[in-house]
């Protein structure tokens, strides 16, 4: 490895992951660059693994897969005014939304029709995800964790949020019954906070016998 490069884990196709050498850019005026410590797996990294799309989105171009991260600021863009320091403890928001319309202004930039998503292929070229050693992203979007945090639970931090935006959307009160479709990360994740909010009981229901 040189100077100018870092190691990356990239897909080339299904199922055709290679480790390999990347250009190291420094970050634009309103990014930080990251020092990536833990990257979580999501069920779309697999899809995009074994059968090289997710859902619509089809792996064109090589794609560096992984949204679900942690890490440390290596370097800060001129513009990057959020108080970042070199060696803060950090974790990405993976979403980049157009930050100009009607969404966006109102707050709701989850649901920005433009939005942008780490290591996805739904645009063209992609923007490509966590699973590499240096990685830029925008400063709005990069949030400070303390060192009580571990990077392997920062990186949860991410599908938790998912999971709690599930639960409120959910209308749960106190004493309510609970069935979770699924046992993967998520629905492990909404069974927890389902029981913290108060549900009398909860149930998982799972295909998949290596998750019983």
């Amino acid at each position: 490895m040189t100077a100018n490069t870092h190691i990356a884990a990239v897909l080339h196709g299904a199922p055709d992951i290679r480790i390999q050498q990347r250009i190291t850019t420094h970050p634009g005026p309103d990014e930080v660059q990251v020092r990536i410590r833990a990257t979580g797996i999501c069920g779309t990294d697999m899809h995009y693994y074994h059968s090289g799309k997710n859902g619509m989105f089809v792996v064109r171009q090589p794609l560096i897969l992984g949204h679900e991260a942690s890490g440390e600021i290596a370097a800060v863009g001129s513009n990057a005014t959020q108080g970042f320091q070199i060696g803060n403890r950090i974790v990405i928001e993976p979403q980049q939304p157009c930050k100009s319309c009607n969404f966006c202004n109102s707050g709701s930039y989850n649901i920005c029709p433009h939005l942008k998503f780490t290591g996805s292929a739904s645009v063209q070229p992609p923007i490509q995800g966590s699973l590499q050693q240096l990685y830029n992203h925008p400063a709005l979007f990069v949030h400070k964790i303390p060192d009580a945090i571990s990077f392997e639970n920062g990186a949860l931090l991410e599908p938790l949020s998912v999971a709690v935006h599930a639960v409120r959307r959910s209308g749960l009160k106190i004493g309510h019954l609970v069935l979770v479709l699924g046992a993967g990360a998520i629905g492990l994740l909404c069974a927890s906070l389902a029981r913290a909010a108060g549900a009398s009981r909860v149930e998982v229901c799972e295909h998949l016998s290596g998750r019983h």
